[in-house]
């Protein structure tokens, strides 16, 4: 994962993961090699390791470089989602928000960072996925409401995502996996946003950092642990908006 084109290339990553019904009890433990590419093809590698946090995960990884990044993420069927930040970059209220795209609708669930309850979202807009999008459904984790709307507009591979809830919010960069939407979000600027395929137990990943409109790529195989991922139900990887799974080369 690399924070831009001139970016470092190595991560602490924090995860807490979440399926469409109730929290999933950590099934990605273990090692993993990692193998990435940036957006401009600069390769890079280093090991991974995931641990279960509570019914979450905890993700920490060293490449080449020795720069860290932390973060949070959710899981919706076998598509894991995060947003991450470099250690010596501060975000105000950074979060993650992982939606099902159902045509013009998008039904989401999303983590803030030291925030073990999630939230709900859901958007109602054009089934482009671009324009202004109502929010139908706003809940916080300690149950009270909020309103507003959303505007969505494609860029390259990834999508702006602009809050107003109801006044200006947050900001956040999309990643499109077949029928998930992963946003990494805060307030004034994105973090980066990471989404991953689990498939066999290894996580193919496409990865994108604050505004950049290019996606590199990530893949962690596994190397020692409890045994395969699960992949959860239907949601499908195939489809990304900018390359093929899994990644090959």
């Amino acid at each position: 994962m690399i924070r831009s084109l001139f970016g470092c290339l190595s991560a602490v990553l924090f995860l807490v993961v979440f399926t469409d019904t109730a929290l999933a009890e950590p099934s990605v433990a273990g090692t993993y090699r990692a193998e990435g590419k940036t957006a401009n093809g600069m390769a890079y590698g280093g090991q991974v390791g995931i641990e279960p946090n509570g019914k979450g995960v905890r993700l920490a990884w060293v490449l080449d470089g020795g720069d860290r990044y932390r973060g949070l993420g959710l899981q919706i069927d076998n598509v894991l989602g995060s947003a991450y930040w470099a250690d010596d970059e501060r975000f105000n209220g950074p979060g993650i928000v992982v939606y099902r795209i159902d045509g013009g609708k998008l039904h989401g669930t999303w983590l803030t960072f030291g925030g073990p309850e999630v939230g709900r979202e859901e958007l109602a807009g054009p089934a482009s996925l671009e324009g202004r999008f109502e929010i139908t459904l706003g809940q916080n984790p300690d149950g009270s409401s909020y309103h507003g709307h959303v505007n969505i507009k494609r860029r390259g591979d990834t999508y702006l995502f602009h809050w107003y809830a109801p006044g200006d919010s947050y900001i956040g960069n999309g990643i499109r996996v077949g029928d998930i939407m992963v946003v990494g979000y805060a307030e004034g600027r994105a973090p980066g946003t990471v989404a991953y395929c689990i498939r066999d137990g290894n996580l193919d990943g496409v990865w994108a950092y604050g505004g950049d409109t290019r996606l590199g790529r990530e893949t962690l195989r596994r190397q020692s642990g409890a045994g395969a991922a699960d992949q959860g139900a239907a949601s499908e990887c195939g489809g990304t908006v900018a390359m093929q799974w899994p990644l090959n080369n």
